[in-house]
């Protein structure tokens, strides 16, 4: 609601799936989605987008993909380099430890993996963000 039209979403969920019966972890896809606004998008005047795509590659696995056509990593981590009022971020870190304890609890093998998007003039144009989680 802050950013009004400045922001929009498209959530596409693969027909083989059925929300009110799979479940994923509480908030493993939240910090990467909040990170694609507050990193990628606040940035940019005229606002963004952000995709979630999620798909169910094989019976076992769960695929999600973020991505956002924001200013890329590499911009962002300059901006908040020179911010007066720089913040350490433990939001990732975070979400790591949480993913690695899921992982030995569960004795499963969730992944993430982050892709810095470029045009073909090598310009940041995003970036995407994949969590694969065993079912």
């Amino acid at each position: 609601m802050r950013f009004k039209e400045k922001l929009t979403f498209d959530i596409n969920i693969a027909d083989e799936i059925d929300p009110e019966i799979l479940t994923i972890p509480p908030l493993l896809l939240q910090p990467f989605i909040e990170n694609a606004i507050w990193h990628g998008l606040m940035h940019k005047i005229e606002g963004g987008t952000i995709w979630l795509k999620i798909s169910q590659p094989t019976e076992g696995v769960l695929h999600a993909e973020i991505t956002d056509n924001g200013i890329g990593r590499a911009a962002a981590a300059q901006l908040k380099s020179k911010s007066a009022t720089r913040q350490k971020s433990f939001g990732m870190k975070v979400t790591s430890e949480r993913i690695a304890a899921i992982n030995q609890i569960y004795n499963t093998s969730t992944k993430v993996e982050v892709i810095d998007l470029a045009d073909a003039d090598g310009r940041a144009i995003g970036t995407t963000v994949i969590v694969e989680t065993p079912l």
